[in-house]
């Protein structure tokens, strides 16, 4: 990955701004451009086709994040470092959004199960991203629609992710609070839970940071995905498997 980066200005292994490093919460204007719609009750089949919109521009960012604040549980907090927003769109309607941000810096079991050490965790942490928002509107009632979505997202995320960033990811994670969720439409698109994680297992760049534990899940974006993050070197498009059994011999 050819980037100049400051070393002092690096979270989860994204460059971050230097006003971006206090986590300054936007203040979010609420309008009616948000307000909830009637409900669409139907069965998947019954959608128009699917898809998965980039937001791209000022207008559509500022909407996504209206809708965020408005109707996520955890509301919305500005990302740091590198991120893709998405639309959850059908020919119709926005069903809904989401968020692919950096990953968790740190957490045991999570890096126990990849078998990296510290040292490439550190180097390495870029290639893994987390679906940190994960949004279906409360009046969208499609069954099945939200593991459709996590299908098409591990699909599409890592040709998106090279395209806006010059890389593509290896792994993607996930977590969910247990006493809302069960993580059903996870299990349903074969994700992997790994367990739990602790309490400052999610912390930010404060050390004070505290959260409460929530279930861990990952999903394999490439078949080699520990040969990837398990690389000491890893500087070039980790899905170039030659460029990485080079480095490794």
């Amino acid at each position: 990955m050819s980037e100049k980066k400051d070393p002092d200005l690096i979270y989860n292994g994204n460059p971050v701004a230097p006003e971006d490093t206090k986590q300054i919460q936007e203040k979010i204007s609420i309008t009616p451009r948000t307000a909830p719609q009637p409900i669409l009750n139907c069965k998947l089949k019954d959608l128009s086709e699917v898809d998965l919109e980039i937001v791209a521009d000022n207008q559509s960012t500022q909407l996504w994040n209206e809708y965020v604040e408005r109707y996520h549980y955890l509301g919305y907090q500005k990302p740091l470092g590198r991120s893709i927003r998405y639309f959850i769109q059908s020919e119709q309607n926005i069903l809904g959004c989401i968020l692919i941000s950096g990953a968790a810096h740190s957490m045991a079991a999570r890096d126990s199960w990849i078998g990296w050490t510290p040292g490439q965790s550190l180097k390495n942490m870029a290639w893994v991203v987390n679906n940190s928002r994960f949004l279906i509107f409360p009046w969208v009632e499609v069954r099945y629609l939200a593991s459709h979505v996590l299908g098409k997202i591990t699909r599409n995320v890592g040709h998106n992710w090279k395209t806006r960033w010059g890389y593509t990811p290896a792994l993607i994670e996930a977590f969910v609070d247990p006493v809302l969720y069960e993580g059903i439409c996870y299990q349903a698109s074969n994700w992997e839970c790994l367990g739990m994680t602790t309490d400052k297992g999610l912390a930010g760049i404060s050390k004070t940071d505290r959260t409460t534990p929530k279930k861990i899940y990952v999903k394999p974006l490439t078949k080699n995905f520990r040969a990837i993050l398990c690389t000491d070197h890893l500087d070039a498009d980790p899905m170039d498997t030659e460029s990485i059994d080079m480095k490794r011999s």
